[in-house]
C-alpha cells in the first residue's frame, strides 16, 4: 500500500536549509561529483525558488510583506537577467537565502501557534 505523505513546502524549506553546507570548497563542483551537499550548488537554488513559489501560493492574502520579500529574492537570483546565473555562488548570497528561508519559517511558527490558540479559544466557548 502506497502512503501519500502530504506536501509541506516549509518543512522542505528547512531541509534545505539545515541538510546542505553552507561552506564554498575551495575547488569548484561539477554536477558529477558525489559527497557532500553544498548551498554553492546552482541546483540548490533552483529548489530553492521551487519551494518558495509553493511558499507563495499557500500563504494568505494579506501577508504582503513575506510574498514581497520573496518575490524580490527570487527575482534578484532567479531571473534571467540575473546576473547570479553566470557567476561563483558567495557567502553573501548563501547568508541572504538563509535570513530570507529563517524569515518564512518564523512566519510559519509564528502562525502555527496563533491557530492553536484560536482552536483552543473556540473550543473552551463550546
Amino acid at each position: 500500500m502506497f502512503w501519500k505523505r502530504k506536501y509541506d513546502p516549509f518543512k522542505e524549506l528547512k531541509k534545505l536549509r539545515d541538510r546542505y553546507s553552507d561552506e564554498i570548497p575551495l575547488q569548484v563542483l561539477s554536477g558529477k561529483q558525489v559527497g557532500k551537499d553544498y548551498k554553492v550548488r546552482k541546483n540548490w537554488w533552483h529548489g530553492l525558488f521551487g519551494e518558495l513559489d509553493q511558499v507563495i501560493q499557500s500563504l494568505p492574502e494579506e501577508e504582503h510583506l513575506l510574498k514581497n520579500s520573496i518575490t524580490i529574492f527570487c527575482n534578484k537570483y532567479g531571473r534571467k537577467e540575473s546576473d547570479f546565473r553566470y557567476r561563483l555562488t558567495t557567502k553573501e548570497d548563501i547568508a541572504e537565502a538563509n535570513v530570507l528561508i529563517d524569515k518564512v519559517l518564523a512566519w510559519k511558527k509564528a502562525n502555527k501557534k496563533s491557530l492553536f490558540i484560536k482552536i483552543r479559544r473556540w473550543l473552551q466557548a463550546c
